[in-house]
């Protein structure tokens, strides 16, 4: 299943800080929503097809959450590590080591995830609509 040993400790540990700077130096506000988008997701992406679906898993859920905590969205935190984690492991689960178009489904597969998530978290808060 998953062995840890010191080389995965160590790309799981860069994987993470890689997300999180992403995410943390280049946020792009949304102000509709009263949220954010980022580059880390090409990231996340990229770590779960290279790495596996644990590595994206907890690359993407810790770095993202992270990233939260650091940008004053602490109350997103453990939303994010759900959603961004989901992503993770979906697009990793469905397209590492395979080909091409399975590498897509994952990507497709685990964003709709991380929209899920994120919707059915926020509307379970805050209702339907848009903060004003």
């Amino acid at each position: 299943m998953f062995e840890m040993n010191s080389k995965k400790i160590a790309i799981v540990a860069i994987s993470v800080a890689m997300v999180a700077a992403l995410i943390t130096i280049i946020p792009i506000p949304i102000p509709l929503t009263g949220g954010y988008t980022h580059p880390g997701a090409v990231a996340e992406v990229f770590l779960a097809l290279a790495f596996g679906p644990w590595v994206g898993m907890v690359a993407a859920g810790v770095g993202a959450a992270l990233a939260d905590l650091l940008l004053g969205y602490a109350s997103f935190a453990p939303l994010t590590l759900l959603a961004h984690g989901s992503l993770g492991f979906l697009v990793g689960w469905i397209g590492w080591r395979k080909g091409s178009l399975q590498m897509i489904m994952g990507w497709i597969i685990g964003g709709l995830a991380l929209v899920s998530v994120y919707f059915l978290g926020e509307t379970t808060v805050y209702g339907l609509g848009f903060q004003a």
